[in-house]
């Protein structure tokens, strides 16, 4: 099977690739030059129904100007125009317009909506949508501006009637006065902007394809979407080249992007009127053509490429069915089978390799005494006998076959030797990692229960230091309460004494008065005195006033005895809150050291609890170190008891070992029973 899969891809690589690359380089020159043709093609269409549509747009607008450029030269409407304004009014004056204008509507009811004549002195404004003349501002008219600075036929842009509130367009222009600058008014026709659109709708442009009217303000007349009808190119959905294009005014082909579909089309101008077309093709429609003449090319390659392969696997099936049976042939001998028939008539070069493969194979039946020895001394190696000898002559490359399993022979004895020294050295080494394993897995135990009775003491040691930053939290706690009511204390006690600062100052007031009392009281006595002398000489006629001034002075002496007692009452007084304040400054000041005491111990406390705090936690810390120390060693135990195992277990390999070796027949039979004893010691040294 690989020589036909290498000949296949050689006959694939070197006539097929080629073949299918010429054929290819030349599909895709036809291609290329088949999209350009149907490109150019698609594109001078597009440009052509374009061109068409604004040919009949054009078409249609000049036919409303002609009619209105018509209008501007009646000979009744330049008369009307040239009266004044008491004749406008007069009935028989405007009847005669007013049937004009009816009459110019009939010519074409269904796309002019009206026809009307203004008056640019008076105002006057005659259509067919009223029966009477109207006054209008003209200059608010959308038309006014436009038409006045054309001077001519223009295009309105459309606008809301303001009498019909129809969306309408206007063809106006101005008339003067016997065709010189003279201005007398303006003629026009208003046309229906919803039937100039249905006539855009009926253009077909292929299957998908649409068509783009827009005004010359840029405003959308006629587009696939609804929605944006009456709405600026702006405010569309069309990518920003195209919309330049048409503020431009720039005609010709274009692709650009609308309804979310890249488009290929053509601008076309509409006449001088500033207005466009648009053509758009879907992408998918304009490609249609050629992408179904690459459909058709692709088909031809495919079945181009079938018939390749057919008559690439017919050829090789030819070359390939004689070297098959080669192929087979040639297994057999590898699978030592000799008697084999080579049956192939050929001429060729396959027939010059069956002959070859018949003289091989005639060569190597010669062989077979050779292939018997060897395959007798591969017996007794393969039954554990080491000890055989080669009787046959090995000529040619068969002597380097003789060579080679001397070499065997001599490498397994020494080998097996090897092999068997080492098996006793493992076992005597196994034995001795088996009891150091033992003796480590038993310290390792010990060490766990030691380290578990640590883990348990520094957890009790951990719970005492958690009590004791409880305990020091809570004396701090009452610290600062005992400090928040000595505070209160002190500060009722400088009030106390600024209560008894102010019942000095009052005594000292009093005292004061008592004073002026004794004053008075001493100078009311000296003024009884005195009446008492002048009563006495005035003899009877004063001894009434003698009573009088013995009374005063009695009352004199009481009250000056009285102010004297009062003083010393007061004096007391003063002296007792003098000695209270300095009692209470003195209890101030202790209350003073209290707190600073107080302070003092709150900081000790605080200290005490954070060191208790900072305790806990190293000892979690310590803990946790212990249990991981406790984990550790628990491992250690677990790997020493599997090293005791994998000891032991290795031992018993290494008996295996010794017997496998032990299966093999050498020439050194006594050093084997040697190391067999030296096994069996060692075994039962391990049991």
């Amino acid at each position: 099977m690989k020589i036909k899969k290498g000949l296949m891809t050689k006959m694939f690589v070197f006539i097929g690739i080629p073949i299918a690359l010429i054929f290819c380089i030349a599909a895709g020159i036809v291609l290329n030059s088949v999209k350009a043709s149907v490109t150019e093609s698609t594109n001078k269409q597009l440009t052509a129904e374009s061109k068409a549509a604004s040919y009949q747009i054009e078409n249609f607008f000049s036919k409303y100007s002609e009619l209105t450029s018509q209008m501007k030269t009646n000979e009744l409407f330049q008369m009307y125009f040239q009266k004044n304004d008491a004749d406008k009014l007069n009935p028989q004056q405007y009847e005669a317009v007013k049937k004009t204008v009816d009459n110019i509507l009939k010519t074409d009811t269904d796309n002019i909506t009206s026809v009307w004549v203004a008056d640019a002195k008076s105002n006057i404004l005659i259509t067919t949508d009223k029966a009477q003349p109207i006054k209008a501002k003209l200059s608010d008219r959308p038309w006014y501006k436009t038409a006045l600075a054309k001077k001519d036929v223009s295009t309105i842009e459309p606008y809301k009637n303001i009498t019909t509130g129809e969306m309408i367009m206007s063809i106006v222009t101005p008339i003067y006065k016997n065709g010189n600058s003279d201005l007398i008014g303006f003629s026009g026709v208003n046309i229906s902007i919803e039937n100039l659109s249905k006539m855009v709708e009926k253009y077909k442009l292929g299957k998908t394809g649409f068509y783009i009217l827009t005004t010359n303000g840029g405003k959308i007349i006629h587009y696939p979407d609804k929605k944006l009808v009456d709405k600026s190119i702006q405010d569309s959905n069309m990518s920003d080249n195209v919309i330049k294009a048409i503020q431009s005014k720039t005609a010709g082909k274009i692709t650009y992007s609308a309804m979310n579909k890249t488009n290929h089309g053509n601008i076309s101008l509409v006449g001088n009127t500033g207005w466009t077309v648009t053509t758009g093709l879907p992408e998918d429609e304009f490609n249609i053509a050629y992408t179904q003449l690459f459909t058709t090319i692709l088909s031809i390659f495919i079945v181009a490429l079938i018939l390749l392969i057919l008559v690439t696997v017919t050829v090789s099936k030819s070359i390939i069915r004689p070297l098959k049976k080669l192929t087979v042939t040639a297994d057999e001998i590898a699978d030592g089978n000799l008697d084999v028939e080579i049956n192939i008539k050929s001429s060729d070069e396959t027939g010059e390799v069956a002959n070859a493969f018949s003289r091989t194979v005639s060569r190597l039946k010669q062989y077979i005494e050779y292939i018997d020895e060897i395959s007798a001394v591969l017996n007794q190696i393969a039954e554990g006998n080491l000890a055989f000898d080669l009787h046959c002559d090995y000529v040619g490359d068969f002597a380097k076959i003789k060579a080679s399993l001397e070499n065997i022979k001599s490498t397994l004895i020494k080998t097996f030797n090897e092999i068997t020294m080492s098996s006793e050295q493992v076992a005597s080494g196994s034995n001795q990692v088996s009891s150091a394993s033992q003796s480590l897995a038993q310290g390792a135990t010990e060490q766990a229960s030691s380290v578990e009775q640590l883990s348990a003491s520094l957890t009790e040691i951990a719970d005492n230091a958690n009590n004791n930053s409880q305990n020091a939290q809570s004396a701090n706690d009452i610290a600062e309460k005992t400090a928040d009511e000595i505070n209160r204390s002190n500060e009722h006690m400088e009030k106390l004494i600024a209560a008894m600062t102010e019942i000095s100052d009052s005594s000292n007031e009093i005292g004061k008065i008592i004073k002026t009392i004794e004053d008075i009281a001493f100078q009311t006595n000296i003024l009884s005195l005195n009446a008492a002398v002048e009563a006495a000489r005035a003899g009877a006629a004063g001894k009434g006033f003698s009573v009088v001034a013995d009374e005063v002075r009695n009352l004199a002496n009481k009250s000056a005895k009285a102010a004297k007692t009062t003083s010393e009452l007061i004096n007391n007084s003063i002296n007792s809150v003098y000695n209270g304040t300095v009692i209470v400054n003195e209890t101030a000041k202790s209350l003073d050291a209290v707190i600073e005491k107080s302070e003092k111990a709150k900081k000790l406390v605080n200290d005490i609890a954070a060191s208790s705090q900072q305790q806990s936690e190293s000892i979690n810390q310590i803990s946790l170190g212990v249990e991981q120390i406790s984990a550790v060693v628990q491992t250690n135990s677990a790997t020493s008891e599997e090293s005791a195992a994998s000891s032991e277990e290795l031992n018993r390999l290494a008996h295996n070992l010794k017997s496998l070796v032990s299966f093999f027949k050498t020439d050194n039979s006594a050093s084997h029973d040697s190391s067999e004893n030296k096994v069996s010691q060692a075994d039962s040294k391990a049991e």
